[in-house]
């Protein structure tokens, strides 16, 4: 997966985590400029109230199968649209 989906990826996944606040992620994200790693983080966090079930590669996974389902077929084709 290239790098640039794998960060829009992980900020999606990141938004779709439990009791999460868009503009504290959205800060998180920025400060680290590394959307996966904060994935990683506070997906493994052993101290989370609700733990998920899932691992960050599954999160991301999911989350970038989603974003290319929903990319017009001229931006994937590389055509213009």
């Amino acid at each position: 997966m290239a790098e640039r989906l794998r960060q829009r990826a992980a900020v999606v996944a990141l938004l779709r985590l439990p009791k999460v606040s868009w503009p504290e992620t959205a800060a998180a994200v920025i400060e680290r400029g590394d959307a996966v790693s904060l994935l990683a983080e506070r997906v493994t966090d052993d101290g989370a109230l609700f733990p998920l079930d899932a691992s960050p590669d599954a999160l991301l996974d999911a989350a970038a199968s989603d974003l290319v389902r929903e990319q017009p077929v001229s931006r994937l084709s590389g055509g213009g649209g």
